[in-house]
C-alpha cells in the first residue's frame, strides 16, 4: 500500500487507521468499509453494495451515492486510496494486500493456539489466545447491514469463545486452578448453554477441593438444559458428575476424556485410478485449515469415489472419528433432510436414543457442542441443496466437512465459506487404465479399439466402468465389436447393466434432469438438437427463442446440476453422452415443428453473426442476396475486428459442426449461405484445407437442392481456394462453371465475380491481356449494380494484369481509381492490396522512398483489417525496396516476416518471391551459401506450382549468385531460361532478366551478345518506366564500353547511370542489383 500503513479494524465498530491515526468516518462510510471487507479481494457489484447499504431498499440515486461514498473513502486514505479501493466491473474491490486487518490477525492467533494445544505447548496456547482476545473490541461488523455480516459476526464470535475455552483448558493443564475458577465464574453468563466451560469449572473446583460447588454447577446447568431444551447433559459431563459423587480423584492435568471414536466410512473404491490433482487440491485445502469442501460435478464423474478415497487416506488426521451420511439428494427416494440426519449423527457421536432431545434446535445445539472440541471428518454424500446440510455444519474449527453434489451448492460457497472443487471427466490415459482394470484383461493391443471405446464413453468414469463390465462379460470377444455396437445402436442404450436399473448412465442423468424446473428442462432438451459441445448464451437464446438474460438464467440452472458446464466467456459446455441424452429427450418431448423452428433460429443467429464478423474486419460479408435477421433473433455485434475475431475463433468448431449437420440433415440452404458469409474470413484467417472441406460440403448441399445460385456461389469459393493452392487449371474450371450458372440464373453479381476469377486464373496461366478484358467487363457490371467494392476489386486486378504486362503507367492509373473506391467501401483489406500493388509499381519505377511510405501504409491497413494475406504480400514488397536501397539486413528481416506469414496462410507465390529476394539480400552481404539455399527452395516451389513470374525472379537471383561464385555457365543458363519464360508469361520481369543475362555474358567475355542484351533491357525498361533496371543496365553497358572501347563513351554511360542512382536515392556501392559486377571487375576490365 505504498509508504503509508493502513489498518482495518472490524472486531467492534468499523475503523480505518492510516499511519497510526484513526480516520473519522460517517456511519455510511463505516458500513461501506465493512461491506467491502466482508469480501476483501473479490469484486462486490455496485448494485449489491447499494442493496446492503440501504438494507434492500436503495434509493433511485443509489449508484451515484455509492460512487460518492467510494470517492470519500478513498480520499480518507490519502495517496493510497485509489490502490486500496479499486474500480473493477461490475463494482468495487478492496485490495487488502499490505494492510493490517484485525479479523485476519485474530483468526491466525486462534489457529496457532489450537495447533500449540495439539502439541501440549500450553504456555504458547495462552500467549496466542491472549493476543487474539486483545484484538476484540466489541461485536464484529457492527456497522455492516445484511445477513452475510451477521453470519460472519457469528462465526467470529464462535472463534472468540473457542479462544476463551482453549485458554482455560491450557490453564488447567498447567495447574492454574484458582485462576481458572475466578475467570470462569466471571464469564459464565456469557457462555449461555455451552457445556465445555461448565465442565472446565467443575474440574477446576474439584482440583481446589470445592466439591459441593462443583456439584452445584452441574445441577444448575442440568436444570437449565431440562427446562429450556428438554435434554440431559452429555455423557461426558454426566461421567464427571458421577466421579464427583464417588469421590474419585481428579486427573493431574489434561483435557476431558473422549467417548468411543466413530468409524463410519464405507468401503473404499478398490479400483481407484488417477485423480492425483484433485486429491492434492483437497490435501492443500485441509492443510490451509479450510473446514468445508464441496466436491461438485456431473452424474457419473466419480465424486463419491474421490471423496471416499481421500477420506480413507486422510482418516488418521481426524483421530476423533469419521462420520458418513448418504443424503439421497439426487435419488428416487426422498432426500434426507437435516431432521433425519441429526439423530443419526448424534448416535454416531455416542448419544443414546433416549438422550437425544426431541426438538430440532436442541438436537442441533447438542450436535455442535459434541463436536466443538473434536477433530472429526464428516462426509455428506449426494447433497442437493445447501439447506440439506447447513444445520449439520459443526461450529468448532477442528472438524472438516466434505460434501459431494451434482449441484454447485453456491450458497455454501457464498455464505458458509465453502471451497468448491469441480470434478471433470478422466484424463485419457487414466480412462484406459480404468477400462482395463474393470475389463479384467489386456486391451491396449487391439488396434486402438480401447482408445475408441474410452472416447465413446467420453472418459466418464461411470460409463467406463459399465463398458469395462461389458468387456468382462463377453470373455475373449474383441473390444472392437463393442465399439461397433456402441456406434451402431447408440451409446446410451448400451451403457447400463442387467440387474442394476439405477446404475446406468441414462438413469443417472434422469435424476439430474428431473431435478430441473420445466423451463430449464426445455432449454436443456434443445441443446441436443445440434452437435455443439459448447454453446454461447447468445446461441442458446436464439435456439430457445428467449431474451439473453432469461436464456442465461436457464443455462445457469442447468449448469447448477452439472448437466452443462460453465458458464465462462466461451459459453457452456455439454459432454457428448449428455448431448445424446438431451437429443433423446428432445425427440421424445418436443414437437417436430418446434424442433425445426429452434434449429432455424440458431442457424439465422449463426449466419448473421458471421456476417457481422466479416463487416467488422472490413470484408465482404456476402455476395448472395441477403435478408435481415428474423424477429426474435439477435446476432452478435462487435466493437471492432479483434472482438469479432475472438468470437469466430471461439465458435469455429461449433460453426463447422453446424455446417456439417445442416449439409446432411437440412435445412441445406444455410450451408452455402454461411460458407458464402465466411468467404473472406476463410481466405484471410483459416487454413486452405478447412476452406476446401467446407466449400465442398456446401457445394454438395446446393447441388442436392438443385439451387443454381447457391452452387454458383460455392463454385466461386472453390475457384478461390484452388487459386490459393496454385491449382490454376482447377480454379479456372470452377470459375467457368460458376459463370455459366450465374448467367443461367440471371445472377449479375455472381457473373461479375466469376469474370474476375477467370481473369485472375488466365493472367497467372500466362495471358494477362485476356485478363484485362475480363476485368473490364466485370467492372461494368459492378458499376451497373452500384458496388464500389466490386469496382475497386476489378480495378486492382486490372492494375495487377497491367503490371504483369509491364505497363506500369496504366497499372498506376487503375490503382489511383481503385484506392478511393476501396476507402469509400470501408474495405481495409482491399485497400491494403491496392496500396501494396502501388508500392510495387513505385519500387519498379525506382521511387524507393515513396515506395517505402506506400508499403508501410499498406502493412498498417492489412493489420487493421486482420488480413495476413495482404500483410505478407506488402511486407514482401517492402523487403524488395530495402534490398534495392542496399539495406540488406533490413531486407532480410522483413522478408523473414513475409515468409513466416506466407507459410502460415499458405500463400505459395509470396513464399517464392520472399525467398528469391531474400537470397539477393544475403548475396549483398556476401552470404552466398545461404543465398543459394534459399533460391533453391524458391525455384523448387515455383516450378511445382507453375508460378511464372516468381520463377523468373528466382532464376535471375540464382544467376546473380552463380556469377558471384564464378559459375558463369550456370549463370548464363539460368538467365537465358528466365528471359524465355518472361517473354512468354511474365513481361514485367523481362527487362531485369535481359539485364542479368547481359552481366553474365559480359563476365564470360561475350561482349557483342552482352551489348545486345543491354539494348533489349534498355528498350523494355524504357517502355515500362523501370528506372532502376535502366540505371543498372547503363552501368553494365558503361563497363562493357570501358573494356571494348574506353574513352568518353564509357565515361558518359557510367555518369548517366550514377546520376539515375542518385535521383533514386541509391547510395554509392549499392548500385548493382547484386555485387556481381564488382566481383568480376578484373575480368571486365
Amino acid at each position: 500500500m505504498g509508504s503509508m500503513h493502513i489498518e482495518l479494524h472490524l472486531l467492534g465498530p468499523s475503523e480505518l487507521v492510516v499511519d497510526g491515526a484513526p480516520v473519522a468516518l460517517t456511519g455510511k462510510q463505516r458500513a461501506l468499509l465493512a461491506i467491502l471487507l466482508l469480501e476483501a479481494g473479490r469484486v462486490v457489484p455496485a448494485d449489491q453494495i447499494a442493496d446492503r447499504l440501504w438494507e434492500g431498499k436503495p434509493p433511485r440515486s443509489a449508484r451515484a451515492r455509492v460512487r460518492a461514498l467510494i470517492a470519500e473513502l478513498r480520499a480518507c486514505c490519502g495517496d493510497v486510496g485509489a490502490r486500496l479501493v479499486i474500480t473493477r466491473q461490475p463494482g468495487y474491490l478492496l485490495q487488502v494486500d499490505g494492510a493490517t486487518v484485525d479479523t485476519s490477525l485474530f483468526e491466525h492467533q486462534v489457529t496457532e493456539a489450537i495447533r500449540a494445544a495439539e502439541l501440549d505447548r500450553y504456555d504458547e496456547v495462552i500467549e496466542f489466545c491472549n493476543r487474539a482476545l486483545e484484538l476484540w473490541r466489541g461485536d464484529p461488523f457492527a456497522d455492516a447491514p445484511g445477513l452475510l455480516a451477521l453470519q460472519e459476526a457469528a462465526r467470529l464470535d464462535e472463534l472468540r469463545l473457542t479462544a476463551l475455552e482453549t485458554r482455560t483448558e491450557a490453564s488447567l493443564a498447567l495447574g492454574r486452578y484458582e485462576e481458572s475458577v475466578a475467570e470462569l465464574r466471571g464469564r459464565m453468563d456469557g457462555y449461555d448453554l455451552r457445556e465445555r466451560p461448565r465442565g472446565q469449572l467443575m474440574r477446576a473446583l474439584r482440583a481446589t477441593g470445592r466439591i459441593p460447588e462443583a456439584l452445584e454447577v452441574f445441577r444448575g446447568y442440568r436444570r437449565r438444559l431440562v427446562d429450556e431444551l428438554g435434554v440431559e447433559p452429555t455423557p461426558e459431563l454426566q461421567r464427571l458428575h458421577q466421579e464427583l459423587l464417588d469421590g474419585a480423584p481428579a486427573p493431574s492435568v489434561g483435557p476431558s476424556p473422549m467417548p468411543d471414536v466413530p468409524r463410519q466410512l464405507p468401503t473404499g473404491i478398490r479400483r481407484f485410478v488417477g485423480r492425483e490433482s484433485a486429491l492434492s487440491q483437497i490435501d492443500e485445502l485441509d492443510a490451509r485449515e479450510e473446514r468445508l469442501i464441496v466436491v461438485a460435478g456431473p452424474a457419473g464423474v466419480g465424486k463419491s469415489a474421490l471423496s471416499l478415497h481421500w477420506a480413507h487416506r486422510a482418516a488418521h488426521r481426524f483421530p476423533d472419528g469419521q462420520l458418513f451420511l448418504g443424503m439421497r439428494g439426487f435419488d428416487t427416494a426422498k432426500p434426507m433432510g437435516p431432521d433425519e440426519a441429526l439423530p443419526l449423527l448424534l448416535q454416531a457421536l455416542g448419544q443414546s436414543s433416549r438422550s437425544i432431545p426431541v426438538s430440532f434446535d436442541a438436537q442441533a445445539a447438542l450436535y455442535r457442542s459434541l463436536l466443538a472440541d473434536r477433530r472429526c471428518l464428516l462426509v455428506f454424500d449426494d447433497v442437493s441443496e445447501p439447506a440439506q446440510v447447513r444445520p449439520l455444519l459443526p461450529g468448532g474449527p477442528g472438524c472438516l466437512v466434505l460434501i459431494t453434489s451434482r449441484d454447485r451448492l453456491s450458497g455454501l460457497v457464498a455464505f458458509d465459506g465453502a471451497r468448491r472443487l469441480t470434478l471433470d471427466v478422466m484424463r485419457r490415459d487414466d480412462a484406459l487404465v480404468l477400462l482395463q482394470q474393470v475389463g479384467g484383461r489386456q486391451l491396449l493391443d487391439e488396434d486402438g479399439a480401447a482408445e475408441r471405446l474410452a472416447d465413446l464413453c467420453g472418459y466418464l468414469p461411470l460409463a467406463l466402468c459399465i463398458a469395462g463390465a461389458r468387456i468382462a462379460e463377453q470373455g475373449d470377444r474383441p473390444v472392437r465389436h463393442i465399439v461397433e455396437e456402441f456406434s451402431r445402436r447408440g451409446r446410451l442404450p448400451r451403457l447400463h447393466l442387467a440387474g442394476e436399473p439405477h446404475a446406468g448412465v441414462r438413469a443417472a442423468l434422469d435424476l439430474s434432469y428431473l431435478s430441473l424446473q420445466p423451463a430449464d428442462r426445455r432449454m436443456f432438451r434443445l441443446l441436443g438438437l445440434v452437435p455443439a459441445k459448447r454453446i454461447s448464451v447468445s446461441a442458446a437464446a436464439a435456439l430457445a427463442g428467449l431474451p439473453l438474460p432469461e436464456a442465461e438464467d436457464l443455462l445457469d440452472s442447468t449448469a447448477r446440476v452439472h448437466l452443462v458446464s460453465g458458464g465462462t466467456k466461451l459459453g457452456y459446455g455439454v459432454h457428448g453422452l449428455v448431448l445424446d441424452y438431451a437429443a433423446e429427450r428432445a425427440q421424445a418431448e418436443e414437437a417436430a415443428d418446434d424442433r425445426a423452428n429452434a434449429v432455424r433460429r440458431l442457424l439465422d443467429y449463426s449466419l448473421h453473426s458471421v456476417r457481422a464478423v466479416a463487416q467488422a474486419h472490413g470484408f465482404r460479408d456476402t455476395i448472395l442476396p441477403g435478408e435481415p435477421p428474423p424477429p426474435g433473433v439477435c446476432p452478435e455485434e462487435f466493437d471492432g475486428a479483434p472482438a469479432a475475431q475472438a468470437w469466430l475463433d471461439a465458435e469455429w468448431d461449433n460453426l463447422v459442426g453446424l455446417l456439417t449437420h445442416v449439409a446432411e440433415h437440412g435445412p441445406r440452404r444455410y450451408a452455402w449461405l454461411i460458407v458464402d458469409a465466411l468467404q473472406d474470413l476463410l481466405h484471410h484467417r483459416r487454413s486452405l484445407s478447412e476452406w476446401l472441406r467446407l466449400v465442398d460440403l456446401a457445394l454438395g448441399a446446393a447441388e442436392k437442392e438443385h439451387d443454381g445460385q447457391g452452387a454458383a456461389a460455392m463454385l466461386l469459393s472453390t475457384g478461390h481456394v484452388r487459386w490459393r493452392l496454385t491449382d490454376l487449371h482447377g480454379a479456372l474450371e470452377a470459375y467457368e462453371r460458376a459463370l455459366l450458372l450465374a448467367r443461367g440464373t440471371g445472377w449479375r453479381l455472381g457473373e461479375a465475380y466469376a469474370l474476375v476469377g477467370c481473369g485472375v486464373a488466365v493472367k497467372q496461366l500466362g495471358d494477362p491481356g485476356k485478363a484485362v478484358g475480363l476485368y473490364a467487363t466485370a467492372a461494368e457490371i459492378h458499376q451497373e449494380l452500384g458496388s464500389a467494392y466490386g469496382q475497386a476489386q476489378c480495378l486492382n486486378n486490372v492494375a495487377s494484369a497491367e503490371l504483369t504486362l509491364a505497363r506500369l503507367t496504366s497499372a498506376e492509373e487503375a490503382l489511383q481509381r481503385a484506392i478511393p473506391l476501396a476507402v469509400s467501401a470501408q474495405a481495409k483489406h482491399l485497400e491494403a492490396l491496392a496500396r501494396s500493388n502501388l508500392g510495387l509499381i513505385r519500387q519498379k519505377q525506382g521511387r524507393l522512398g515513396n515506395a517505402q511510405l506506400v508499403l508501410r501504409r499498406a502493412v498498417r491497413c492489412a493489420v487493421e483489417a486482420g488480413s495476413a494475406f495482404a500483410e505478407g504480400m506488402s511486407l514482401e514488397y517492402l523487403g524488395r525496396v530495402h534490398c534495392d536501397a542496399g539495406r540488406y539486413t533490413e531486407a532480410i528481416a522483413v522478408q523473414e516476416q513475409a515468409l513466416s506469414i506466407a507459410a502460415r496462410v499458405e500463400h505459395q507465390n509470396c513464399q517464392v518471391d520472399a525467398l528469391a529476394w531474400r537470397s539477393r539480400a544475403e548475396l549483398g552481404l556476401g552470404r552466398t551459401a545461404d543465398a543459394a539455399e534459399h533460391v533453391r527452395i524458391a525455384v523448387e516451389i515455383a516450378e511445382r506450382t507453375g508460378y511464372a513470374e516468381g520463377l523468373v525472379e528466382a532464376l535471375t537471383a540464382r544467376a546473380e549468385i552463380s556469377c558471384a561464385t564464378q559459375r558463369l555457365s550456370h549463370a548464363r543458363a539460368d538467365a537465358e531460361r528466365a528471359v524465355a519464360l518472361a517473354q512468354e508469361k511474365a513481361p514485367v520481369v523481362l527487362a531485369r532478366a535481359h539485364g542479368v543475362l547481359a552481366v553474365a555474358l559480359l563476365a564470360l567475355g561475350e561482349h557483342a551478345a552482352s551489348e545486345t542484351e543491354c539494348a533489349r533491357a534498355l528498350l523494355r525498361s524504357g517502355q515500362s518506366g523501370e528506372r532502376l533496371v535502366q540505371a543498372r543496365v547503363l552501368l553494365t553497358l558503361g563497363r562493357l564500353r570501358a573494356v571494348t572501347m574506353g574513352g568518353p563513351a564509357a565515361t558518359w554511360l557510367l555518369r548517366r547511370a550514377h546520376g539515375l542512382f542518385a535521383e533514386m536515392g541509391v547510395g554509392a556501392g549499392q548500385e548493382s542489383a547484386c555485387p556481381l559486377l564488382v566481383a568480376h571487375a578484373d575480368s571486365i576490365r
